[in-house]
This record gives structure tokens, C-alpha cells and sequence, in this order.
């Protein structure tokens, strides 16, 4: 099983979410494929710095994080043009989904969520892939 989390899920994990380190941990235990690529770690980067969000996020999870996806997630190379979204920003990840094969895109972003689906790929909350995995909610 291939599988793409977007920002809004991984900040999540710096937020001191459990279900979020459960997934990454059933992902460092090779239970499924966790994608990555240079947009997502620069966007998982510029967010972390965001004055909004920096006082609040465990900065040595942050970091934890981008080497986990560095090191451990296979990269996905995608190719534009990308697919079509309601926020233009977010086409990188439904190009991840597509030239990455995935078969799960996990975000809490509604734009990608009305979207339900990007080719074969299910773009589902990370409340719901946990289910999908049998793994018990927070």
C-alpha cells in the first residue's frame, strides 16, 4: 500500500497527535509506503515557521519528522501538469497521488477531501485511513 500524507496531517504530529504517530510509526515499520518529495517537505518546513503556528509546534518533532521523510519515505517524483484542485497550491499532492501510485492521499484539507479520489487513489482523513487499518481513533 502506497500512501501520501499531506501538511495538514503531518503538522498534526508536531502537535502532539497520537493516531498521526501511530501511522508514521505502522509507516517506519514498513506496514505501508509512506511518499514523499521536495514540495512536501518545503511546504512541512515554511508551516513549521509560520508565527502562528511556531510558538505552539515541538520544533524537535518538526525536525524529527523532515529527516523521517528525507531518509525513510521513498520519493515520488512527480510531472506536471498537475491535477486540478480548488487551491492551486495543493495540485503537487494530487501529482504525488497520481505519478506516485498511491492508494490512500490522508488530509484534513477540505479541498482535497471534496475531491474524494484522484484516479484510484482515495483521499480520506487520517481518522478514516486509521479505520482502513483496523487502528483505533485518538
Amino acid at each position: 500500500m502506497r500512501v501520501v500524507f499531506d501538511v495538514s496531517v503531518l503538522v498534526r504530529f508536531a502537535f502532539g497527535s497520537s493516531l498521526v504517530a501511530r501511522l508514521l510509526r505502522r509507516a517506519a515499520a514498513g506496514e505501508y509506503t509512506l511518499l514523499s518529495n521536495d514540495l512536501l517537505a518545503e511546504e512541512l518546513a515554511d508551516t513549521a515557521l509560520k508565527p502562528r503556528l511556531a510558538p505552539r509546534l515541538d520544533r524537535a518533532a518538526c525536525d524529527d519528522l523532515l529527516a523521517f521523510l528525507r531518509n525513510a519515505a521513498e520519493h515520488a517524483t512527480i510531472v506536471p501538469p498537475f491535477p486540478p484542485c480548488r487551491d492551486p497550491d495543493d495540485g503537487y499532492l494530487l501529482a504525488m497521488a497520481r505519478d506516485g501510485a498511491a492508494d490512500y492521499l490522508v488530509t484534513s484539507d477540505q479541498d482535497l477531501l471534496s475531491l474524494s479520489s484522484v484516479g484510484t487513489c482515495q483521499i480520506l482523513t487520517a481518522e478514516a485511513f486509521a479505520e482502513r487499518l483496523g487502528q483505533p481513533r485518538d
